[in-house]
This record gives structure tokens, sequence and C-alpha cells, in this order.
């Protein structure tokens, strides 16, 4: 079953250095299980662009629009920057401690030899 709002949508993303430089009316909807590609010339605001949806860089106009896994959207923009941090964590991967098989038996052999 498709959901019926996308996860992410950006809508007249903007931001101005001040010399002309950075991006401007930048809007997009991305849905569950889609991936966006994100190329342009050197200076064209691929960086301006991806600083603002990872909330490193605050825009000067528009709106970033997140659905959580309850359904609710929110604007990441006028979020507390506690509650960003906190979607952020939910959204990385657990990591899981990783055992290796090998060195205890290693470590046994080394024993071994080695009474």
């Amino acid at each position: 079953m498709l959901p019926d709002s996308p996860l992410l949508t950006v809508e007249g993303l903007g931001h101005d250095y001040g010399n002309g430089k950075g991006m401007r009316d930048i809007s997009f909807r991305l849905w569950p299980g889609e991936v966006l590609g994100v190329v342009g010339e050197s200076g064209s605001g691929k960086t301006t662009l991806l600083k603002a949806l990872g909330g490193g860089l605050r825009p000067d106009r528009g709106r970033i629009l997140y659905r959580q896994a309850d359904g609710v959207t929110v604007d990441l923009l006028t979020l507390a920057e506690g509650r960003r941090r906190h979607l952020a964590a939910l959204a990385e991967p657990r990591r899981r401690r990783h055992v290796s098989p090998i060195r205890p038996w290693r470590q046994e052999r080394a024993d071994a030899d080695h009474p």
C-alpha cells in the first residue's frame, strides 16, 4: 500500500549568500523507496541544498516538510534543535557490535602454544 503523502517535501527553498550565489526556488517531493540524485555544475547550489536539508544551513525562504513514522508531517525549519536531533537519531541505523568468531580461536591457539 502506497502512502498518501510524500516522505519529504521541499517547497520554494532558497538561500542567498549576498553575492547572488546560493540556491533559488528548489521544490521537489520524495516518496518512500525513491532515490534522489543531486547533480549540477560547480557553483549551482548542490552543497547549499544538501546543507539546508541536513540542518547545517538555515535557508532564507521555503519549507522542508518531513512525514514522520506516525504519519504526522512537520516543518523541519520550525522545529527546535533538540527535536531535529531526535529525528536524526531515529533515522540513524543502530550499530551492532561486531564479534568475530576468528578472534577467540586465534587467542585459544596462542594460549595453547605458550602455556
